[in-house]
């Protein structure tokens, strides 16, 4: 079970730990608040990154490689043209001044190392795409705080609906009870749904009211697993419930097949102008990658530079 926990240093300088977590997990559980992170990585960590076969370069489509000349067009046809395998992105900094999309499986963009290749963003999302920021609750707000970023990899779910849950779980659990549970099979992956109301919304916010701006608009809970086994009505998950689960939530299960899996980002850092920090919630839009609706074989591996200062390391 991968976790982390923080001690806090209190007055006279002894140390307390958290009561969720304790000095080195003694008190967490799955029923604990706190999510555990043991099927993280690749393949849920089971598998080692692959190497898939360079099938394409950048400079092949235009890549200018100098710092000033804008590459991102490069990058688009070479997206683009790629069917499957990795896109080389040999050493250089390249400019990239709009996003770059990834729709389908097996693609995999490729530096040589993030201390020799560097895609560098010398503008914001707001700047490049600019949105029309928004106020909720009284707070503006601008939606590059919540997503949006230069590379998008993002799929579709391919849901397939199984049956309704037939009664109530809880967090911790690791089995649902539903209908059509025998049409699922072991190494099936699903998702559970539940849709927002106020009081799923009391539940995930420990027993306080989700407030307005929460509810306002259709909302749906989702949560994603493999299945370890079937028993008559009875699925078993690899993990478990992050939150109660309940039929009266509107609760379903569903096949869970996305579009796109098998994609990469390796190799490379990510450079950002170092320009002052926007307001909480109307940050302008420094965002390196975003995943959304893509399978379990995802992987990345690079660095985040800000005014080329290492900041942050996603390995």
């Amino acid at each position: 079970m991968l976790m982390f926990g923080v001690g806090l240093v209190g007055e006279g300088g002894a140390q307390s730990f958290c009561d969720l977590w304790g000095k080195a997990g003694e008190k967490w559980s799955p029923q604990s608040r706190l999510p555990g992170f043991s099927h993280a990585g690749y393949h849920n960590g089971t598998r080692p990154i692959p190497s898939d076969p360079e099938n394409s370069n950048v400079k092949d489509f235009g890549a200018i490689v100098d710092g000033t000349t804008d590459d991102t067009e490069a990058f688009r046809r070479a997206i683009e043209a790629t069917e499957r395998g990795a896109i080389l992105i040999p050493q250089g900094r390249y400019v990239i001044t709009g996003t770059l999309k990834i729709r389908k499986p097996g693609i995999v963009l490729r530096g040589m190392g993030p201390d020799k290749t560097v895609l560098f963003m010398p503008k914001s999302l707001q700047s490049l795409l600019p949105v029309e920021s928004y106020t909720a609750l009284g707070v503006p707000k601008l939606k590059y705080s919540f997503g949006g970023a230069f590379i998008e990899v993002t799929g579709k779910d391919g849901l397939v609906e199984i049956g309704k849950v037939l009664g109530p779980s809880e967090r911790g659990d690791l089995t649902v009870s539903c209908e059509n549970a025998l049409s699922v099979k072991t190494g099936d992956w699903v998702q559970l749904k539940m849709v927002l109301d106020d009081d799923l919304g009391r539940h995930l916010h420990a027993g306080l009211n989700a407030g307005a701006d929460t509810l306002s608009r259709p909302r749906a809970i989702k949560w994603v697993a493999c299945v370890v086994s079937v028993d008559g009505d009875y699925v078993t998950f690899d993990r478990p419930l992050r939150i109660d689960v309940r039929p009266e939530w509107g609760a379903t299960l569903h096949q869970y097949r996305p579009t796109v899996e098998e994609v990469g980002i390796e190799g490379l850092a990510f450079e950002f102008p170092g320009v002052p920090k926007k307001k909480h919630l109307l940050e302008e839009g420094f965002n390196a990658d975003v995943v959304s609706r893509v399978s379990v074989g995802l992987y990345e591996s690079h660095e985040d530079f800000m005014d080329s200062i290492p900041s942050t390391k996603i390995a």
